[in-house]
């Protein structure tokens, strides 16, 4: 279940990642860096796990339309530009 969107995930190397998803499901440490899937299946982000107190319970994902815009920059240049 999707519950906000373009919400802003603080992260451990204290950078912050802005307008990801948040979602009922709650991510733990272990599984940063997988799927959320819409009902029919399809890639909507990748989960990101939050850092710090005021997280417990919910999920959140970076968007899928985010991804694509740094993905290029990864694949070419190893780095995000």
């Amino acid at each position: 279940v999707v519950s906000g969107l373009r919400r802003s995930v603080p992260t451990k190397n204290a950078t912050t990642v802005r307008g990801a998803i948040q979602t009922d499901a709650k991510v733990p440490e272990t599984a940063s860096g997988g799927a959320l899937l819409d009902s029919g299946g399809r890639l909507i982000g990748l989960t990101v796990t939050p850092y710090g107190k005021g997280q417990a319970g919910v999920g959140f994902a970076v968007a899928v339309d985010d991804l694509m815009q740094v993905v290029p920059s990864l694949i070419t240049l190893r780095q995000i530009s």
